[in-house]
């Protein structure tokens, strides 16, 4: 395993709960317990592990190797007697195992679903699960009844979309509905799931779009369709889904190494034109041809024209733009509101700072690049805190979480620290500039 992807899962494990609960998982002496956003230990570090949903209200702890729940205040919902717990797409209810089989159970530590399964999928708000069961999937309902036979090879829902994705025996992809019916025949090689009325399909090897009724909306000519803009325009220990809050309404096309863009009622913004299309954020999304790169606007049409060398999101107003291997930032109408000043690296704002790093490795790649030295500027391009740090995540809830080389840190605003990992936890003062 390479150093860029340990570092990544290490900050995965403890950034996991940089969420809207604004608890913060740390390690002393091999235990581990939670710390909030003014740097209050919550739970006390006593327990083997300590998982955080990024939006329920709850914890999974581990204490002498069994598993139980707790409030988001460290508060005993359910003691730590059992085999095993992990989160479901529901906050009440819980998956857990006995003699390594699941079933579902809640916040009173009633059995839902006897552990019978080999695994379950809660969708519908927990009226319908999807089950494992011998190697194949089915349905049944909150109550344990059936709604279809343990008879496909994979049953997709996780948006608690109306029609369920299915693969059968043929390896043929179709759609169920609620009540276990096969309403759209397995006619494609693969089926995604509906996002509102559309799905994107595949036959031979090309993707299309179809409606709910199962007739082919967009004819499978694109080699690739994405909901979500497939570029990050962001570095390893950024995930691309909580890197920005975006707009997307847009299905992304890709044809012959060009990507367009279709809005949500699959009408043609973009013939596929450019080689990059980002995610649209405060009304733009950045774009790039021959590793130039700019900004268009929701009916697709240029606004900041494709001359700078690299670029990033916009975020509270404002995009980091790159000239001569030098980064500024730019408003909407592409005026200069910080110098091209800064070599390495910077990020969008987020709550009032951006991440700078000193030192950037495969920056000017198409690959993921790798960042070391790392602080944060101000919006007025004065570095607010100095870049001495292996790497930072950008700032959510007050917070930062930074690696100086030996630990993992949070760090807030007032340049305070709270070590996240390391032998003894405390308060410590931030170098300043």
């Amino acid at each position: 395993m390479n150093k860029i992807l340990i570092l990544f899962l290490i900050f995965t494990i403890y950034s996991s709960a940089q969420n809207k609960n604004e608890l913060y998982i740390f390690e002393k002496e091999s235990t581990f317990g939670a710390v909030n956003n003014q740097f209050k230990v919550v739970i006390k570090p006593i327990f083997q592990k300590l998982k955080i949903h990024e939006e329920h209200p709850y914890l999974i702890s581990k204490l002498k190797g069994k598993y139980g729940i707790l409030d988001i205040n460290g508060n005993e919902i359910l003691s730590n007697n059992y085999e095993y717990l992990e989160f479901s797409s529901v906050a009440t209810l819980f998956k857990f195992k006995e003699n390594n089989k699941f079933g579902l159970i809640d916040l009173k530590g009633q059995k839902i679903i006897n552990p019978k399964y080999n695994e379950i999928i809660v969708t519908h708000k927990g009226k319908i699960l999807i089950i494992q069961k011998n190697g194949n999937y089915g349905m049944i309902s909150s109550k344990g009844d059936k709604i279809t036979d343990f008879k496909y090879k994979s049953i997709i829902n996780y948006f608690n979309s109306d029609l369920f994705a299915f693969k059968n025996s043929d390896n043929k992809y179709g759609y169920l509905d609620k009540k276990g019916k096969e309403v759209i025949k397995a006619n494609f090689d693969f089926a995604n799931q509906f996002i509102n009325d559309f799905a994107v399909i595949i036959k031979d090897r090309k993707k299309g779009i179809i409606n709910k009724k199962g007739e082919i909306i967009i004819d499978p000519i694109y080699n690739d369709i994405h909901l979500y803009s497939p570029f990050t325009f962001t570095d390893v220990t950024e995930s691309s889904f909580t890197f920005l809050d975006s707009e997307e309404s847009f299905f992304y096309t890709e044809k012959d190494g060009k990507y367009g863009l279709l809005d949500n009622q699959l009408k043609t913004i973009l013939q596929p034109t450019y080689d990059k299309i980002g995610a649209f954020t405060e009304g733009v999304a950045l774009v790039s041809n021959n590793n130039k790169y700019g900004f268009i606007d929701k009916k697709g049409k240029i606004v900041i024209p494709i001359i700078y060398d690299k670029a990033s999101y916009f975020s509270e107003g404002l995009a980091p733009v790159n000239k001569d291997r030098k980064w500024g930032f730019i408003n909407k109408n592409n005026e200069t509101i910080i110098d091209f000043k800064f070599s390495g690296h910077v990020n969008p704002f987020y709550e009032g700072l951006a991440r700078y790093c000193e030192y950037c490795q495969k920056c000017y790649s198409d690959q993921y690049y790798s960042v070391k030295n790392c602080g944060f500027i101000n919006k007025k391009g004065e570095i607010i805190i100095k870049p001495i740090y292996k790497s930072a995540k950008n700032f959510k809830n007050g917070i930062s979480i930074v690696d100086n080389s030996k630990n993992l840190l949070l760090i807030n605003k007032k340049n305070k620290s709270f070590n996240l990992k390391e032998n003894d936890t405390g308060l410590s003062e931030i170098e300043e500039y």
